[in-house]
């Protein structure tokens, strides 16, 4: 695919067309890799967001484990979180977690206590 794309601007390159053509030519290289980069942290968000679901109710589940679990940092995992959930892993921990509870409250005969 992409040398599908290349291919009409390396044809072109001659000797005083070489500049331009080679510029045209890394803005697709560069466009490329950074689509490919939002779709891997897209998708990798994605997974984040599943696991998170899927263990909110632990109580230690907290954002240092879930940076061990897809081995990365805390900070750069907080900010993908932020742009793909629209907010921070903690508010977003704590609505779940509140939402839980409040379904519990309604829904069972369990007591705040409980």
């Amino acid at each position: 695919e992409l040398s599908a794309k290349l291919a009409p601007w390396l044809q072109e390159l001659e000797a005083e067309a070489a500049w331009p053509s080679l510029q045209k030519a890394l803005r697709i290289v560069c466009g490329h890799v950074a689509a490919n980069k939002k779709q891997k942290q897209g998708r990798m968000a994605d997974a984040m967001l599943e696991t998170v679901h899927n263990r909110f109710t632990d109580s230690g589940f907290c954002l240092t484990e879930l940076a061990m679990q897809f081995k990365l940092s805390e900070s750069f995992i907080s900010v993908l979180f932020k742009e793909h959930a629209g907010e921070s892993f903690s508010d977003y921990l704590e609505k779940l977690r509140m939402d839980r509870a409040c379904q519990l409250l309604h829904g069972t005969e369990k007591s705040i206590n409980d």
